[in-house]
C-alpha cells in the first residue's frame, strides 16, 4: 500500500521511498546514552545520524551528529517525529551528502524548521554538526 510516496518493503517494519516527497523520521533511543536517531530518505537511499541530547531550536545552536547505520525508514515503536523533508540547498541532496553539507527544511510536528548538517574533518567515525538555521521570518 503506497501513501505519500512511501511504501512498505519486504523487510518487516520498513518503508521505502517511491518517488514522492522526501521524508524523515526521528526515533528516540534510551539506555545508558539516550539519543535521537535522525533518518532521511534521500531519493530511495536511507541515511541516518545519531544526535545526542536531540536537536536544539534556537538559530545557531549546534549538536554533534554521528553517522549511523543506513537502514530503511521504519514504522518503529519509538518514533518521536516524522514528516516531509525539503531540500533548501543549491544542489541535489545526494551531491550535498557527498560534499558534506545538507541544508534542509523539516516538516514534522516536533522537529520542524530549517537545519543544516555539515560534515566535520575527523579521522574516526564520520562526524557532522546538526545546526539550527534561521527560519523564514526569524532573525538569526
Amino acid at each position: 500500500m503506497a501513501t505519500s510516496g512511501v511504501q512498505r518493503s519486504g523487510e518487516p517494519g520498513s518503508v521505502r521511498h517511491t518517488g514522492g516527497p522526501a521524508r524523515f523520521t526521528v526515533e528516540r533511543h534510551g539506555g545508558s546514552t539516550p539519543h535521537l536517531e535522525l533518518r532521511l530518505d534521500l531519493g530511495g537511499r536511507p541515511v541516518s545520524w545519531l544526535v545526542a541530547d536531540g536537536p536544539r531550536f534556537e538559530p545557531g545552536d549546534k549538536r554533534l551528529a554521528l553517522r549511523g547505520d543506513d537502514q530503511p525508514l521504519r514504522d518503529a515503536a519509538h518514533v518521536w517525529d516524522a514528516g516531509m523533508l525539503e531540500n533548501r540547498g543549491a544542489e541535489p541532496l545526494e551531491d550535498g551528502l557527498a560534499r558534506g553539507r545538507l541544508t534542509l527544511w523539516f516538516g514534522g510536528a516536533r522537529f520542524a524548521g530549517a537545519f543544516s548538517l555539515v560534515r566535520t574533518p575527523t579521522g574516526g567515525q564520520e562526524q557532522w554538526l546538526l545546526k539550527k538555521e534561521p527560519d523564514d521570518g526569524v532573525p538569526g
